[in-house]
């Protein structure tokens, strides 16, 4: 696998011929022997991050965006080929989500940034696991080891600001932290069911 990931990122970076299919059985190969290790398939999937920021520099949306689906790729066929089995598949699906969001697709980002939240709660089976698609989610800036945290802090300065405003024109107490445990502190299914709702009024 260290191979592949080799013959990869110099297909990418130094414009060496892309064998793709190759590439995938040898994930698929990997994930025969590592599927049930979380932090093995973390580390692949960690192994893409170099491609993906060297699209994100140079302003390369759709490719960085594509890094993640190609990440993907050999995962969900691996697991539509092995009913019952899965493997963890958080980290593209945050990435994918930061990057989506920077190119100012919100729908999509927000979207994958909750389906990075559901694999990370199936992994670690906790409805909130303590993730950065959860801090993400639930707006918790205080959370530093998060990769999109400044989105976070700007998004909760912003919505501190309209809660400010609303309770000085209706006369009402209310905070960002009241709405965060009302809201967005709450267990998974419920978190994605408000979210969806969301959505469907936009």
């Amino acid at each position: 696998m260290d191979q592949a990931f080799v013959d990869l990122h110099a297909a990418y970076l130094s414009n060496q011929p892309l064998q793709w299919e190759r590439f995938k059985e040898q994930a698929i190969t990997f994930f025969d022997q590592n599927y049930n290790n979380s932090k093995a398939t973390e580390i692949f999937f960690q192994n893409f991050t170099i491609i993906w920021k060297r699209f994100l520099n140079d302003g390369l949306w759709d490719q960085a965006e594509n890094i993640w689906r190609l990440a993907l790729e050999p995962a969900i066929e691996w697991e539509d080929k092995n009913k019952g089995k899965r493997m963890h598949k958080g980290g593209p699906y945050y990435f994918w989500g930061m990057t989506a969001i920077q190119r100012g697709d919100i729908d999509r980002g927000y979207a994958l940034m909750h389906q990075a939240l559901k694999e990370d709660a199936i992994t670690h089976k906790k409805k909130n696991p303590d993730t950065p698609a959860l801090a993400f989610a639930s707006l918790n800036y205080l959370k530093v080891d998060q990769a999109f945290r400044q989105w976070v802090v700007l998004e909760a300065q912003y919505l501190d600001g309209q809660i400010e405003r609303y309770c000085l024109l209706h006369q009402r107490t209310f905070t960002l932290e009241d709405f965060k445990s009302k809201y967005l502190e709450i267990p998974l299914a419920a978190m994605q069911s408000i979210y969806w709702h969301t959505q469907s009024l936009v």
